[in-house]
Order: C-alpha cells, then sequence, then structure tokens
C-alpha cells in the first residue's frame, strides 16, 4: 500500500487525542490503587465514630515531607505511563489512515 501524507483534520485529530486519552486512563487505574494505601499513611482519616483528629504542629513538617514524596513518586509514574499511552496510541490504525513516526531530516 502506498504511503500518502494526509492532513490532521479535527475529526482525525479527536480520533487521536480520544485514542490517546483512554489508553492513558487504563494506565492509571493500576497505579492509582497501589498509590491510595500511601495516602491513607499519610493523611489521617478519622475513624468512624470518632472525630477528626487534629494536626498538631509538629506533625506538619513530617507529613508534608511524605506528601512530596508521594507527589514526586505520581509525577514520574504519570510521565512514564503517558509515554507509554502515546506509544501504545502509535500503533494503532483508524478506518482511514495511521499514525506514522519519521526523522525529521
Amino acid at each position: 500500500m502506498e504511503e500518502v501524507e494526509i492532513q490532521v483534520t479535527y475529526g482525525r485529530a479527536l480520533k487521536i487525542w480520544w485514542s490517546y486519552l483512554w489508553r492513558a486512563f487504563v494506565l492509571l487505574i493500576p497505579v492509582s490503587i497501589l498509590v491510595l494505601p500511601l495516602m491513607l499513611w499519610v493523611i489521617p482519616f478519622p475513624k468512624p465514630g470518632h472525630p477528626t483528629p487534629q494536626m498538631q504542629p509538629n506533625q506538619i513538617a513530617p507529613m508534608l515531607g511524605k506528601m512530596f514524596l508521594i507527589w514526586l513518586l505520581m509525577m514520574a509514574l504519570n510521565v512514564l505511563l503517558q509515554v507509554q499511552a502515546m506509544r501504545w496510541m502509535l500503533k494503532t490504525t483508524w478506518r482511514d489512515f495511521r499514525l506514522k513516526v519519521v526523522s525529521g531530516g
């Protein structure tokens, strides 16, 4: 089949965007399930029937350090997942087109 360069119309752009978006979301679900226990460890949640615990000033700095580490982990995982979603999406063949990565030279 001969390869022909075509324009990326709004319809094709929407197909490409949706293809990327749902893949990124699917990859994010297991990571979110893994990170949820970390968040429960960091944030003091009240037990059912008990009042909300009051945070003491000496508890703030350690909690912020843990929150930063979780944020850093989430950002790194987010970048890796988005790259994987992009690689997965680039293998897709739509009815009237497919994407191909070519060198700029």
